[in-house]
């Protein structure tokens, strides 16, 4: 009996150190509740002139009927963010503002808004699709959020591609590759062998 337990302790353990980071949070199956509380009453036109500087603005953010405190969150996308809907893509990160905070291990994410998607699927199928046989991706989810109270749409809730991403072993066995930022330029075209002529499209985030 007692080697039974402890052949289930080891094999709990196991399992728990194989976990990664939002897996409990992308297995549920329910859509997400995201609730942004800013301080401030202007806090959109505060996004608005943050968002060519890439800065975040203060908020408290409520996940799923938790709440985290100064959190960062800013506008993100080119054309996502330009389109004239007030329905704007977010970035959200968790430690900007404060330390040791996560959703689910999660301390960084994207909230894309499928502006050129009408039926709100193709990135969830798309990303769904990838994981699902093998190839890296992140990982989706659907949440509803709001601003101060006020609903301002359905989102996907996107994993964000960052060391936390990479450093997963069971996405990637090899951990000498680089992450690349290529949006809006980098179209993947063939420049040729010097790195150099790739400077001008792609940044380096590793």
């Amino acid at each position: 009996m007692k080697k039974l337990l402890l052949a289930l302790l080891l094999s709990g353990s196991t399992a728990l150190k194989a976990q990664t980071e939002g897996d409990i949070f992308f297995a549920t199956p329910s859509v997400h509740d995201i609730y942004m509380t800013f301080p401030q009453t202007n806090y959109w036109d505060s996004l608005v002139d943050y968002m060519p500087l890439e800065q975040y603005l203060k908020a408290d953010i409520t996940i799923d009927g938790t709440v985290y405190t100064n959190v960062g969150i800013k506008f993100k996308g080119n054309s996502s963010f330009s389109n004239p809907s007030t329905k704007k893509p977010f970035k959200v990160d968790m430690n900007e503002f404060a330390t040791g905070q996560d959703i689910d291990g999660l301390k960084k994410f994207n909230l894309n808004n499928g502006f050129k998607d009408p039926s709100f699927m193709r990135e969830k199928v798309a990303l769904d699709f990838y994981n699902e046989h093998g190839l890296a991706a992140p990982r989706c989810a659907y949440a509803r959020v709001y601003l101060n109270g006020t609903y301002w749409g359905l989102y996907m809730f996107v994993e964000e591609a960052n060391k936390t991403f990479l450093d997963d072993d069971d996405r990637f066995s090899n951990k000498q590759g680089n992450l690349f930022k290529g949006d809006p330029s980098g179209d993947l075209k063939w420049l040729g062998s010097a790195a150099t002529s790739y400077y001008a499209k792609y940044e380096l985030h590793t």
